[in-house]
């Protein structure tokens, strides 16, 4: 080994030219200390000759020397450009894994060539360095955006990331162009990753990004279709924002979109909201007419960053849904959001002149927070002065507003039975109760609207129906519909259409409670235990006795409370018994039921828990309940009885 480091050192001094083609014809046959010696010697010669055969032998380099080569990345771009040039096919390839792993930006105009090169190895090969590239461009993207967000950097920092922004927007322009011509080339190439890497710099490329992929016809356009409707990236959110402007994307972003439950997706498309800012792109959003992602509520919006949620009120606002819809999202943000997006939910309803949207805001005028009930009632008195004097929004005021509340409410009592059902999950209790039961003059429309919900697939529209019929007592009227949906495939469907079997006193309906106090859901299970003692049986003691032992809470007290308004000893053993279990739940639910049903005989079982209880909340629950059971009327004697044969 010291007679070849003595022949390197050499052959590092030597200018003649056949020196580094020797070293050169040397690698294919070298071991691996000979190999790396070859390399360090082409490397610190630096002649045009050696550095070619550095990269067109980069092959058949192990691992480490690899590194070596990469590391010289800056005194290779020339003989990179020639490798390109050659008519060997491997050094062609090995000149675009150097480019990729070596992240030679610089040198990614070579790109252009290769996409165009006539050898379909040598395309694909460009195809995944380009896509490489801009992955870890998009990604270094995000990692700064990541660390700007730290908050009061001090100078030295700051100079530090803006030098790291200038970098990367100056890698980002030597690969965009590379993704321009690759695009203009595309029925040469044929490579979809192309496209896809174009999808996601599409600001970078600006205008030409829509040129070439809206030309009748288009090949790269229908590969930009083919794989926004199979991905669902959250880097396709540019991408399908600008695609809802241009005609030959329209429908199918849109259909896209419909069915598109990717909460990584949703959360991408909120954090783009200013993007609605401009004029063209808001009006654009009302292509969009449904959204799966709005379903339950909208449960998957409000699983999102919190910092994401106040851009859903704007959005909202702008997309082509039914009112109806959107005043009900609008709602749900208001009562679930963050503080920021309840604010914002309140002021795009502001902006909204809808009849329905002044409903609305007459619910929202009750709202517990008195900001956002302020800002309601200012825009109801700015809308109708005489009906809603502005001293009542002027007037401070502590807990609920007083002043001309009638007059607040006055606009409720105009909607019909179709807005009645739009808003229902937006009333207040008091409010459903009310409005419906003024609506119920009406009972043909009544039918005629919850028979059509009853038979809709969509299980939202089914469980209001059923919610509604119980609130108004319709039960009877609907017996042949209540029998089908309690044997419906969701939990959720069947749970509803229980409860409201309630109200149906049938043999059928018995059976069928029968049937659902074993059903696999315990929220079924629950309620059909309280809806057969509302039923009543022959046997319905002995029937719900054996539920008081239930291991789920709610199936547990519904049976207590249904054999405590009989007067069975052993429900109130069991309530007893409840407050005392090792489990939070069970002691919670106990709590419950004693507040519901005024059980006072009991406060001081309960003040016991007060000062005993280990479970923080379950005692700060027991205060409460005890100041409350302090003012209420006294425990029904029937109960009161009860209670009082158990040992305390």
């Amino acid at each position: 080994m010291p007679a070849k480091q003595t022949i390197f050192r050499l052959l590092l001094k030597d200018t003649d030219p056949s020196a580094d083609e020797a070293l050169a014809l040397a690698i294919p046959g070298a071991d691996i200390t000979t190999m790396r010696a070859i390399m360090e010697t082409l490397l610190l010669r630096k002649t045009p000759q050696g550095l070619f055969s550095t990269v067109a032998h980069f092959h058949l380099l192990d691992e480490p020397c690899k590194q070596l080569v990469l590391e010289q990345i800056d005194i290779l771009y020339s003989a990179l450009r020639q490798a390109m040039g050659t008519n060997d096919e491997q050094a062609r390839i090995n000149t675009l894994e150097i480019i990729h792993r070596g992240h030679a930006y610089r040198a990614a105009y070579l790109f252009d060539q290769a996409l165009h090169d006539r050898s379909a190895r040598v395309r694909q090969v460009a195809t995944e360095a380009i896509y490489g590239m801009v992955d870890e461009l998009y990604k270094a993207g995000e990692l700064i955006a990541t660390r700007n967000l730290e908050p009061n950097p001090d100078p030295e920092t700051l100079c530090s990331r803006m030098q790291e922004l200038a970098d990367l927007a100056e890698d980002r322009l030597q690969v965009v162009s590379a993704l321009q011509s690759g695009l203009a080339c595309f029925n040469m190439h044929l490579q979809p990753r192309i496209v896809e890497a174009s999808m996601w710099f599409i600001d970078a490329i600006g205008p030409r990004f829509w040129a070439m992929l809206t030309v009748p016809g288009s090949r790269a356009g229908h590969a930009a279709i083919t794989i926004f409707n199979g991905l669902k990236s959250p880097r396709l959110v540019p991408f399908a924002m600008g695609g809802l402007k241009h005609n030959e994307f329209r429908a199918s972003i849109v259909k896209a979109l419909t069915h598109c439950v990717e909460p990584e997706f949703w959360s991408e498309w909120l954090r783009q909201g200013w993007r609605i800012a401009q004029p063209k792109t808001s009006r654009s959003m009302a292509a969009i007419k449904e959204l799966h992602a709005m379903s339950k509520g909208g449960d998957l919006f409000f699983q999102l960053p919190a910092v994401q949620q106040p851009m859903l009120a704007s959005w909202l606002k702008a997309v082509g849904m039914p009112e109806t819809t959107k005043l009900g999202a609008l709602r749900e943000l208001q009562r679930r959001g963050t503080p920021t997006a309840r604010r914002a939910a309140v002021w795009a309803l502001v902006r909204m002149q809808e009849p329905m949207a002044n409903t609305l805001l007459h619910s929202i005028a009750h709202d517990e927070d008195p900001e956002l009930a302020r800002m309601a009632r200012l825009e109801l008195a700015r809308r109708n002065p005489s009906a809603f004097p502005l001293a009542d929004v002027t007037t401070p005021t502590t807990g609920s507003w007083t002043p001309h509340e009638s007059a607040w409410d006055a606009g409720l009592d105009s909607m019909t039975f179709e807005e009645y059902w739009s808003l229902f999950d937006m009333l207040k209790p008091e409010q459903r109760i009310r409005q419906g039961t003024r609506l119920l003059s009406d009972r043909t429309a009544i039918r005629t609207v919850l028979n059509r919900r009853l038979i809709e697939s969509d299980t939202v529209s089914q469980i209001r129906a059923l919610r509604i019929i119980v609130l108004l007592h319709l039960a009877g009227e609907f017996p042949e519909h209540l029998y089908r949906l309690s044997q419906n495939a969701h939990a959720e469907v069947r749970a509803a259409a229980v409860t409201a079997l309630g109200g149906v006193v049938t043999e059928t309906s018995r059976h069928l409670l029968r049937t659902a106090m074993h059903d696999e859901d315990q929220r079924v299970q629950a309620n059909a235990v309280e809806a057969l003692a509302e039923v009543g049986a022959e046997n319905v003691i002995e029937e719900l006795k054996p539920k008081l032992h239930s291991p789920d809470n709610r199936v547990r007290i519904n049976a207590v409370r249904a054999l405590l308004k009989l007067g069975v000893r052993e429900a109130a053993e069991t309530l007893l018994g409840m407050l005392e279990e090792d489990n939070r739940a069970q002691r919670i639910s106990a709590l419950w039921l004693i507040e519901q049903m005024g059980l006072s005989s009991v406060a001081n079982r309960i003040m016991k828990m007060v000062e005993a209880d280990q479970d923080e909340e379950v005692s700060r629950r027991a205060d409460r309940l005890l100041h409350k059971l302090s003012e209420q009327i006294p425990t029904r004697p029937a109960v009161r009885a009860t209670l009082k044969e158990v040992p305390t």
